[in-house]
């Protein structure tokens, strides 16, 4: 596995971690209060960044439990996807040169 495929795991895999962290505080209700435009802002750039966390609807009044591992899911999902796009990048960047 090349260098740079790593490295777009562990990008997938932060990017995944950061939004996660960061709704979960919003969502918590002690910090990080967005008004309704930042906050519909901040859903599109985790659809964007942040694909696999489609998974988290699944999660609506469910227990700690399930919940804890679809998220877990959907943020080792958003690594291998990165992981994904990466190497076709790396292939066809390698065929084209």
């Amino acid at each position: 596995m090349s260098r740079f495929v790593k490295l777009a795991g562990l990008f997938g895999l932060s990017i995944a971690l950061l939004l996660s962290t960061t709704w979960w505080i919003h969502n918590s209700g002690k910090a990080l209060q967005f008004g309704p435009t930042t906050s519909r802002g901040l859903a599109k750039i985790t659809m964007l960044l942040w694909p696999s966390s489609i998974f988290l609807m699944a999660t609506e009044n469910s227990s700690v439990l399930f919940s804890l591992f679809v998220s877990l899911l959907a943020v080792l999902l958003n690594a291998l996807l990165y992981m994904l796009v990466a190497y076709v990048v790396g292939k066809v960047y390698h065929a084209l040169v």
